[in-house]
């Protein structure tokens, strides 16, 4: 991931996910600006690698790209 998402880009991301009926933890805003940071297709291993200095670990990630 290019850095985390600024305040404005995770509440934006967590109104969004609100408004499909889930609920925005950090973590789910975390791996949803991930996802929209890469141009091409990764795998939720390589996701993981981009998220785990936010303390997640690769079943929370996978947990989360289900559920997105």
């Amino acid at each position: 991931m290019a850095g985390a998402p600024t305040a404005k880009k995770r509440e934006k991301l967590a109104q969004e996910l609100r408004a499909l009926g889930l609920r925005a933890t950090p973590a789910r805003i975390g791996v949803l600006a991930a996802i929209r940071a890469v141009s091409t297709p990764v795998t939720s291993a390589e996701l993981s690698e981009q998220v785990r200095g936010h303390g997640w670990d690769a079943a929370t990630v996978y947990r989360n790209l289900m559920t997105l």
